[in-house]
């Protein structure tokens, strides 16, 4: 029997969903519903990740350096501006050029995982309106293809380290749950933002621009020292924290953690990326009957 068609028997066998503007279901309710139905969509956007990874690097010489090379060239550019002194950056605590790769690569997992969930709406909206299938797939296959970015991002990091000879430590392990807020804390933002980006699409060109401005308010390419002035302004970026722990954790450096601020920026972001999930079920009718007019 071919693989075509098991997976028609499969798609055939997934629940039928009728989207239409009128009484919602209970939290509780579409919580279950959505717990039922994960099995077939983690499936769904299992196959869906794979695939999407799959034809974007084919035919390409290089590969998944395209999706390295530009964060790669503003590395570079800060660690020239760093070395020749037009901009002095201090208190790194160690190599600054090994400090601003890693915040480089952290800040790009983090953007990455906010536009994703947008790029996958926008990209399957023709999908969304003609095609019955869990919508929860496609956060399911936001989820896969930030985590494959994640992991080749490491690549670079790990490169980095064995270059510049960087010991490892037991707190370095640390660093991976830290990586994996991060990604998490972009996605919970995304999957927040797509009712609005599929009703406004001017959403979709203006977040971009934001997370360029934004990664200057936020310590990716200079440590955060004291909290004065704008600076205390700075300090409410719950992306900060993660960031600079993470990167901490890996290099090894000795600086105050504060664990009651992981903690919280943790338990929020889980509680907001679960509601996330139940107010784009809720709003599916609504963005479909957009969608498809």
């Amino acid at each position: 029997m071919s693989d075509n068609t098991n997976k028609n028997r499969e798609y055939a066998n997934l629940p039928l969903h009728v989207y239409a503007a009128g009484k919602q279901p209970g939290i509780v309710k579409t919580l279950l519903t959505i717990a039922k139905e994960f099995p077939a969509a983690h499936s769904l956007g299992y196959r869906f990740a794979k695939r999407n990874i799959k034809a974007r690097y084919t035919q390409s010489i290089l590969g998944i350096v395209w999706a390295l090379l530009p964060n790669i060239a503003i590395a570079a550019v800060w660690i020239i501006l760093n070395n020749n002194k037009i901009v002095t950056v201090s208190h790194t605590g160690g190599n600054y050029a090994l400090f601003v790769i890693i915040g480089i690569m952290l800040w790009a997992v983090f953007t990455k995982a906010v536009l994703t969930p947008l790029q996958i709406i926008d990209s399957n909206r023709g999908v969304l309106v003609k095609i019955n299938f869990p919508r929860e797939a496609l956060v399911i296959l936001s989820f896969y293809e930030t985590l494959f970015n994640a992991v080749i991002t490491l690549i670079v990091i790990v490169a980095s380290m064995i270059y510049f000879q960087v010991p490892v430590s037991f707190s370095s392990l640390l660093f991976f749950p830290t990586l994996f807020l991060l990604n998490i804390m972009g996605l919970c933002i995304g999957t927040l933002l797509v009712p609005v980006s599929v009703l406004n699409k001017d959403i979709n060109f203006l977040l971009p621009t934001f997370l360029q401005f934004a990664m200057y308010l936020t310590p990716v390419v200079y440590a955060q020292t004291t909290s004065n002035g704008i600076l205390q302004i700075l300090s409410l970026n719950p992306v900060s924290p993660v960031l600079t722990i993470a990167r901490n954790f890996l290099l090894g450096i000795d600086s105050p953690i504060s664990w009651i601020q992981l903690i919280i920026v943790t338990l929020v972001t889980i509680v907001l990326f679960i509601a996330g999930i139940i107010i784009q079920r809720f709003a599916m009718g609504i963005l479909i009957e957009r969608m498809g007019s």
